[in-house]
C-alpha cells in the first residue's frame, strides 16, 4: 500500500514536469514516460513477473525516445520506439501463451533489457537529475536482479517505492534557484538538464563550430558559457551566446523563453 500512495503522488512533479516541456519536443517523450509510469503503478499492485517486466520495458523506452527528440523527425521517432517496446515485449508474449516465468530466463535477452533499461537513465547522470536519476536506476536495477534470479517481494516492493520518489527527487533538484549566473548559462543549463548527456554533448560541439565561424572566441564548459581566452563576458558576448543557443535550440523547440 505504502509503495502504491508514494506512486500515485509521483504523478504531481510528473504533471509540473510536463508544464515545463510542454512546448519542447520532449513533450512526445512524455506519452512514454507517462505509460511507464502507469506500469509502474501497476506493478506497485502486482508481484508477477509479467507487470515488472512491462514497466521495465516502458521506462527504456522512455529513455530511447529521449534520443530523438528533435525536429525534424520527433514525431516519427515514436515509430522506433514502438519497435524497441515490441522487441522488447517478445518475452512477456512467449511466457503468456507458452513458458511461463521461463521467458525472462534467456540471458541475452536479459542483458538487451539491461541495456535498454538503463542507457536513458545514465543519460542524466551527470545533470542536476542525478539524484532522481540515482533512484531509477537502483529501483530498475533491483527489479532486473528479480527478473533473473528471484526474490523476496519486499524487495520488489521497495523497488516500486524508490521509483516513485525519483520524480520528487528530481523535481527538488530543478525548483532550488541557480544563483548568479548570466541568462545565457542559464539557456545552456536548462537544456543540459532537460536532454541529458547526448544532446547536450551535440549541442555543444554545434556551438563550438559556430562560433569557431563567427570568430566569438566563445566556448561552453559543462557549467557555463565562457572566453577561451579567460576574460569576463562581455554585453555583447552575452547577445552573441544567447543568439547561438537559441538558434541551436530551435530543433528542441526552446527557442523561445522556457517556463
Amino acid at each position: 500500500m505504502i509503495a502504491t500512495l508514494v506512486m500515485v503522488s509521483a504523478i504531481m512533479p510528473l504533471l509540473r514536469a510536463w508544464w515545463s516541456i510542454r512546448r519542447t519536443t520532449l513533450a512526445h517523450v512524455f506519452v512514454w514516460v507517462s505509460l511507464a509510469w502507469l506500469a509502474w503503478l501497476a506493478a506497485s499492485q502486482s508481484t508477477s513477473w509479467q507487470t515488472r517486466y512491462l514497466a521495465l520495458v516502458l521506462t527504456s523506452c522512455a529513455g530511447v525516445a529521449v534520443m530523438g527528440a528533435r525536429r525534424p523527425g520527433v514525431v516519427a521517432w515514436h515509430a522506433v520506439v514502438a519497435g524497441l517496446a515490441a522487441v522488447l515485449l517478445l518475452p512477456l508474449a512467449e511466457g503468456f501463451f507458452s513458458r511461463g516465468e521461463q521467458a525472462t530466463a534467456d540471458t541475452l535477452r536479459w542483458v538487451f533489457l539491461c541495456g535498454a533499461a538503463t542507457i536513458g537513465i545514465i543519460n542524466y547522470l551527470p545533470t542536476r537529475l542525478a539524484g532522481g536519476s540515482l533512484l531509477l536506476l537502483g529501483a530498475t536495477g533491483a527489479e532486473l536482479y528479480l527478473l533473473r534470479w528471484g526474490g523476496p517481494d519486499d524487495l520488489h516492493h521497495m523497488a516500486v517505492m524508490v521509483a516513485g520518489l525519483a520524480p520528487w527527487m528530481a523535481w527538488a533538484a530543478l525548483i532550488r534557484p541557480r544563483q548568479n549566473i548570466l541568462e545565457s548559462t542559464r539557456l545552456w543549463l536548462e537544456f543540459r538538464d532537460r536532454f541529458g548527456v547526448v544532446w547536450a554533448l551535440r549541442l555543444r560541439e554545434q556551438f563550438h563550430s559556430s562560433s569557431h565561424h563567427r570568430n566569438s572566441g566563445l566556448e561552453l564548459t559543462w557549467s557555463l558559457v565562457r572566453r577561451t581566452d579567460g576574460q569576463a563576458l562581455t554585453p555583447q558576448d552575452e547577445e552573441t551566446a544567447i543568439t547561438l543557443l537559441r538558434a541551436l535550440m530551435g530543433r528542441f523547440g526552446m527557442a523561445g523563453k522556457t517556463d
